[in-house]
Order: C-alpha cells, then structure tokens, then sequence
C-alpha cells in the first residue's frame, strides 16, 4: 500500500472548532486528527514535540499570540468556537 502526505510548507492552519476531542464518527482504518498527523510528521522530522491533545497546541499558541490572553480551553470547548 503506497502513502503519500502533501505538505504546502508556505501554509499553516491551525483550527479549533466542532471536532475538538469530539468525535463526530468514528474514523475509518489508521485515519488520524490533521494535528496528529502533523506531530508525527514533526518528531520524524527531530522535533521533541510531545502533544497529545489539541488542548496541548492550544496552550503552546497562548504563549506566543497575545490574541488569545482572553480565551481560555474551558471557554472554547463550551463556545465551540470564539471570535475575536
């Protein structure tokens, strides 16, 4: 069976919205969350990245985007989603 993963290096998407840790079916075969499969890519890759939750990319976000003092996981998870 032959694998292929398109990787756009120029593009960065980070979403948090209705499928955060709820699932709305079960996935198919070794289907994984796009941030899983981006940690995976990343430890092949040398990186010590250790996440195992979105909750985990979520808080590491926080510590660099001052947009996100104001919002919270809890906050998320209840909202769904938060504009700001």
């Amino acid at each position: 069976m032959s694998r292929r993963l398109d990787i756009n290096p120029g593009c960065a998407v980070v979403w948090f919205g209705d499928d955060q840790g709820r699932a709305a079916a079960q996935p198919p075969g070794e289907a994984r969350e796009d941030w899983a499969i981006t940690v995976a890519l990343a430890q092949r890759l040398g990186l010590n990245w250790a996440y195992s939750h979105p909750s985990d990319v979520f808080a590491e976000m926080k510590q660099g985007m001052k947009s996100l003092n104001n919002i919270s996981w809890a906050r998320l998870m209840e909202e769904s989603a938060v504009t700001y």
